[in-house]
């Protein structure tokens, strides 16, 4: 799923309705595709960032193993 963030309550975050969370296992990486931890992420996190998460999908929710940081440069959504 790659989205805008539409809610934020660590350690989920909500896009397209999806609610999205860490785990002590999901792997972080900011705009600049260098990997952070679940810290830095949240720091850097806003409403309306843009996320693309890879996980496992079940009962309307993903558990991330993947939560990535995006700029969009042109037409990323």
């Amino acid at each position: 799923l790659k989205a805008l963030v539409e809610t934020i309550e660590r350690p989920s975050i909500t896009m397209l309705g999806v609610t999205v969370t860490s785990t002590q296992d999901t792997i972080f990486q900011n705009v600049a595709h260098i990997e952070i931890d679940a810290d830095a992420f949240f720091d850097l996190v806003e409403l309306g960032s843009i996320v693309r998460s890879e996980g496992t999908y079940e009962g309307g929710s993903i558990t991330a193993s993947k939560m990535f940081l995006r700029e969009c440069l042109n037409n990323c959504l």
